[in-house]
């Protein structure tokens, strides 16, 4: 049933803002000590503000309501900014951080290291082109190989 209702959310939510400036990024349907809950990640290009949380939430919470499939099925809607350091998951992900420094786990080691970092230089549906400190060249790594893939966040 979870994974229905989540499914259900996902597709309504997506719909809603297909023709807005909003993306939906991810969709969880999570049981914690509140209740159920539908926690909607979404972006857009200049960053979600809490105006845009609050905008995305009316816009979505009546037609939550009236899915048969979702209605009554969750306690808690809530809308949230995936944040800088989330997982870069899609092709979009990863193409928005063209030339940026990522920190990137892998399944199958690369030198005997799962744990690399690198400028992203390009990126197609297969794989993550990375140049590595110390290289000259890119080096291709298998967008299935990937564990998990974040944008490394440095302050100074």
């Amino acid at each position: 049933m979870n994974n229905n209702v989540a499914d259900a959310a996902c597709a309504i939510v997506q719909q809603a803002l297909e023709n807005t400036t909003y993306e939906l990024v991810d969709l969880e349907f999570k049981k914690e000590r509140s209740g159920w809950n539908i926690i909607v990640y979404a972006d857009k290009p200049e960053g979600l503000t809490l105006d845009d949380c609050e905008a995305i939430t009316h816009l979505v919470d009546p037609l939550l309501d009236a899915s048969a499939d979702v209605s009554g099925k969750h306690d808690h809607l809530i809308v949230s900014s995936p944040g800088l350091d989330r997982p870069l998951k899609t092709t979009r992900d990863f193409t928005r951080r063209l030339n940026e420094m990522l920190d990137v786990r892998l399944f199958t080691p690369y030198q005997k290291k799962r744990d690399i970092a690198g400028v992203l230089t390009a990126v197609d549906d297969e794989h993550i082109y990375l140049k590595l400190k110390g290289s000259d060249a890119a080096v291709a790594f298998p967008r299935a190989d990937i564990a998990l893939a974040r944008l490394r966040i440095e302050f100074d």
